[in-house]
């Protein structure tokens, strides 16, 4: 009966968010659909109603938005209202950082490479995050999701970095660290650096099982809810310091910017020619935040999801594909047969 349900509500939320076909027709080709999650980090700032308006003018109401504590705690009855407002049309509010006075800090301890902020310990992260989960909560504010200030992996690899570990052999730790914590057994083969591994997997895991205890969700649009390396698939940018890779792709990391296709037109590409088995989603991360630089590829991050969402709809329409758009707790329920 359960499944029956989701089945039913696959089907309701298609019909409600179905673009190009009619709702019928949505509902008879799942195959030529593509599920998208909009999300959004580092608010609350002027930008993020600037973003919000422009979501609502492109009629995408199943946003998700992962706020930051310290920023929130500016003005918290101004926020709270605000994001009530966005959750009553059908939206919903996540966790990002949860230092009352560090803005964007890690949640890890140990000093970052990209030189952000970070908890003094694992302890105090868990309490911030306690504590703010709570305070949303009186405000009437409901939250299943988490996404770290950095990402799960970059945490995890920059505090083994911090604890002596070679950054090269972090980055390939980090991972190992992850696939441990979800799997106990798992046995992460590396002869050196066995302490540093041990405290990073152990305050890893506590964080985790902090997060579940309180029904969170580290997740980034899997079948199931394990733990990801990060918790999204693409990346909207207007700077030219971010990845930037949805509809073209700009990697600031490269030697050379160079442009080629983005992931949703490879998504679109492997529908067409029928290669694509599996979901059809994609979880978008996105900044409601305006960083003008001259000479960058975009203005700011609000007129960069603008041209993607413009661009995705037009390269949709030419396919004869379907969009529909979701916060991240209905993605969830559909992808993983169970509600967050």
């Amino acid at each position: 009966m359960f499944f029956l349900i989701i089945f039913l509500l696959s089907n309701l939320v298609s019909a409600q968010n179905a673009e190009n076909l009619s709702p019928s027709l949505a509902i008879q080709n799942p195959e030529r659909t593509i599920r998208i999650a909009w999300t959004f980090d580092d608010g609350p700032k002027r930008e993020t109603s600037e973003m919000w308006e422009m979501m609502q003018n492109q009629d995408i109401l199943q946003t998700t938005w992962y706020i930051q504590r310290d920023l929130y705690e500016k003005n918290s009855q101004k926020y709270a209202t605000f994001y009530r407002e966005i959750i009553a049309a059908g939206g919903e509010v996540a966790i990002h950082a949860v230092h009352p006075k560090l803005n964007h800090a890690s949640w890890m301890p140990g000093k970052t490479r990209s030189g952000h902020c970070y908890h003094s310990s694992i302890k105090k992260a868990i309490r911030n995050f306690k504590k703010f989960k709570k305070q949303l909560q009186k405000a009437d504010i409901e939250t299943k999701f988490v996404r770290l200030p950095t990402g799960l992996h970059t945490e995890i690899l920059d505090y083994l970095h911090f604890l002596g570990v070679p950054y090269d052999q972090a980055e390939v730790l980090s991972r190992e660290v992850i696939k441990k914590i979800n799997d106990e057994n798992y046995s992460i083969l590396s002869e050196e650096y066995q302490s540093q591994i041990e405290e990073v997997y152990q305050d890893a895991k506590k964080l985790i099982n902090a997060i579940h205890e309180e029904g969170m969700h580290l997740w980034g649009g899997g079948l199931n809810d394990k733990i990801t390396p990060q918790t999204w698939e693409a990346e909207s940018s207007g700077t030219g310091y971010r990845m930037d890779n949805i509809t073209e792709v700009v990697d600031p990391e490269a030697a050379k910017i160079t442009y080629r296709p983005g992931l949703f037109e490879r998504l679109t590409k492997q529908i067409t020619s029928q290669k694509k088995v599996g979901p059809r989603s994609l979880v978008i991360l996105a900044h409601d935040i305006s960083s003008v630089h001259t000479g960058q590829v975009h203005e700011d991050d609000v007129q960069a999801v603008e041209q993607d969402i413009e661009r995705m709809k037009t390269v949709a329409k030419e396919n004869n594909l379907i969009l529909e758009y979701y916060t991240m707790s209905d993605l969830y329920t559909i992808l993983t047969g169970k509600a967050p």
